[in-house]
This record gives C-alpha cells, structure tokens and sequence, in this order.
C-alpha cells in the first residue's frame, strides 16, 4: 500500500511537471537540483544495539535529493537517505540496520532561500518497514548561480517511533 502511495505521489508530480510547463517562460533556467546531504538522525526511544544505556542515540545519515522548481514559491522534491548504523528501539525490540528512507514531496518557499517542506514515504531495511512523515525547513545559501549550500532541520514520524534531523546539503542547480 505504501508503495501504491509513493508511486501515486511520482506519477502526481511528474503530471504536476508537465501541465505548468507553459510557466517556464517566467523561471529561471535552473529548474532542476540535485543535492548530497550530510546528515545526523536523533532517535529519543533509540539505543546502541551493543550497549544497555538510556534511551537517545544519534544515527549518521547521507543522503541524495532530486528538487524540481514548478513556480518560484513551489517545489517538488524526492529524497533517499541511508542511515550508517545499527540500533534498537527501546522498549519496542526493532531492530534498525542501515535502514534506506524514501520520501517524496513538495517544499513551499516562504521567502527566498527559505522553505518548508511536507512528504510521506517508507523507511526500510531487512527487518522492517515503516510509514515515514517528513515536515521540515531549509536555508539556501547560494555560493553561485549553480551551486547552493543547504542547512536543515526536520521531524519524522514514524510507525512505532520518531527522529529529528539536522544535515548539510551541497547542491548544483542546472
């Protein structure tokens, strides 16, 4: 079911795409963003599969963006990020290793170079897969007309447990 949603998301977009380009007139010739982020997860109900501390574990991410300008105050993004550790949810017994997080959405610009973002998608890895839901905001620091630096922060939730995020994104627009 999930899947039938993140492709029914795809295939919404890529329709969105289409029927606004009698706009592309009015945008700029970069239109399209592809982005690497650097990236740490809070997990508050995680913890260390090796050890038995408390609750609350930090989990390494990288991940790539694909961002596509439909208006100057609308974009639609899709997002893989890849966790770079194993641990357990506390209390709950799931196990999470090198979990890969798919989300598609979109991200409304507020002001310039300031956005928020909503997406839905699915967190998986060989032990499970969760519904995730995505709500965030990024800066854009644009270094040149091709290149653009990218804090953010987000919040996740998910099917049994929920993270905050903060990463760095390295982006070229073409």
């Amino acid at each position: 079911m999930i899947r039938n949603i993140i492709l029914g998301l795809f295939f919404f977009s890529n329709i969105l795409v289409q029927a606004q380009e009698h706009e592309q007139t009015e945008l700029h010739d970069n239109k399209n963003t592809i982005s690497v982020a650097f990236g740490y997860a809070y997990l508050p109900d995680g913890v260390k599969i090796e050890s038995s501390s408390e609750p609350g574990y930090f989990v390494p991410s990288i991940g790539i963006d694909y961002i596509r300008k439909i208006s100057h105050k609308l974009e639609l993004l899709a997002v893989v990020d890849f966790e770079l550790d194993h641990y357990l949810i506390s209390g709950k017994d799931i196990i999470r290793e090198n979990a890969t997080i798919v989300v598609v959405g979109a991200m409304y610009n507020l002001i310039e170079h300031w956005s928020v973002m909503v997406g839905a998608g699915i967190e998986m890895d060989k032990h499970h897969q969760l519904f995730v839901g995505r709500f965030g905001t990024e800066y854009g620091f644009h270094l040149s007309d091709k290149w653009v630096l990218s804090p953010g922060i987000f919040y996740d939730y998910k099917d049994v447990h929920s993270t905050y995020s903060t990463s760095i994104a390295i982006g070229y627009n073409f």
